[in-house]
């Protein structure tokens, strides 16, 4: 649930970001890449539509003990279809991808800590300096360097598909069908993650693990 304490901090952190994407599609209409415009108008409106969905969320008759929950007792949302799948909640530190599986009928978890989210936007900076399109297999390269440097074992296939997902959805990454990935603004790969971090939807504190699958 939304803490109204934190109404000042947070806005300013939401306008930060929201100058961010600004930028990003006034670069994309002066490229005429119209495509990048509509994907970044889109997240644009999300993120000025964010003070009234919370305002509205605060003022909600909810116990505020009890964050509301996208899924029921089940863990899952009766209100999605599957094509509505992937979406993305803030579980703690973690980035939380719920699925649908489709051979089983029913929904799937993966998480990811933010804070390799943020080690994989630095790899994604890394490997699109030059501006030309990169394979997954290019970004599994970078990251694995960053990743030893660090004396870590390497990401595992989950978590990668949760960072590399989550930064689709918020518009900081597109794919171009088979012929790779592209970073719309390396600005979003930066402070502007906190923010699309922080104003993800909260996961009710009994979801599952991927250990409970």
């Amino acid at each position: 649930m939304y803490n109204t304490s934190m109404n000042g901090s947070f806005l300013n952190s939401l306008q930060a970001f929201q100058g961010v994407v600004d930028g990003a599609i006034a670069d994309a209409v002066a490229t005429s890449d119209y495509d990048q415009v509509q994907i970044l108008a889109e997240l644009a409106a999300t993120l000025r539509a964010t003070p009234k969905r919370l305002t509205a969320a605060a003022s909600a008759d909810v116990p505020r003990s009890q964050p509301v929950s996208p899924k029921n007792d089940r863990g899952e949302n009766p209100t999605r279809s599957p094509s509505q799948y992937p979406y993305y909640l803030r579980d703690r530190d973690d980035v939380l991808k719920v699925g649908w599986a489709s051979k089983s009928n029913s929904t799937y978890e993966h998480r990811a800590p933010f804070a390799d989210v943020l080690l994989f936007a630095n790899a994604l900076k890394e490997v699109s300096k030059s501006g030309a399109l990169f394979s997954t297999k290019e970004l599994r390269t970078c990251l694995a360097l960053a990743w030893r440097r660090q004396e870590r074992d390497p990401l595992p296939d989950s978590q990668f598909y949760v960072c590399l997902g989550w930064l689709k959805s918020i518009g900081a990454v597109v794919q171009h069908g088979r012929r790779g990935y592209s970073v719309t603004d390396s600005r979003m790969l930066g402070d502007g993650l906190e923010t699309a971090f922080a104003v993800l939807p909260v996961s009710h504190p009994n979801s599952p693990t991927d250990g409970d699958q």
